[in-house]
């Protein structure tokens, strides 16, 4: 832990550390020897003291392997989701209601799971690009959500002219 919190702030003095640490009263966390703070008590302690002394964070921000995890598994479906559309559009009424809310909702994409991946250096390089365009809010002829505005009229066009 010590050697995180050196890397984010090289030129901190420790008794500003301590003096942060005592404020917040954090528990500590003692396994095999080792004391740790927990994840969210770690950013809390890392985040007050970037307020305290008005640092400029100069790198990405830290995400723990579970953030890498579940940044990972929501950026597969939205590679499920992305693939879903195609179908959609060449079929709107290839699936049902809630499917198509649960495509389209994963669709929109999480610019967060992105940020996660992209600070942990974990983008592959079609990742890259569509991280590119929705973190930089940079569009092609049609954005995502236009895409997605005009699929769903046009499944709920298709679904009134089949009566359902």
């Amino acid at each position: 832990m010590q050697q995180e919190l050196q890397a984010r702030f090289p030129t901190l003095p420790w008794l500003t550390w301590a003096q942060a640490f005592d404020n917040l009263q954090l528990p500590l966390l003692v396994e095999d020897g080792t004391v740790t703070l927990a994840y969210e008590d770690l950013t809390r302690l890392t985040q007050s003291i970037a307020r305290e002394v008005e640092a400029a964070y100069p790198g990405p921000p830290v995400y723990c392997t579970r953030a890498l995890y579940l940044a990972r598994k929501l950026d597969a479906l939205v590679g499920f989701a992305l693939l879903a559309l195609e179908e959609l559009e060449a079929d709107p009424l290839v699936c049902g209601p809630l499917a198509f809310e649960v495509i389209i909702k994963l669709a929109e994409d999480n610019c967060v799971a992105l940020e996660v991946l992209q600070a942990m250096g974990r983008l592959g390089s079609t990742d890259q690009q569509r991280a590119t365009m929705i973190l930089s809010d940079e569009t092609g002829a049609f954005s995502m959500s236009e895409r997605l505005h005009r699929l769903t009229h046009l499944y709920q066009a298709a679904r009134a002219a089949a009566g359902k």
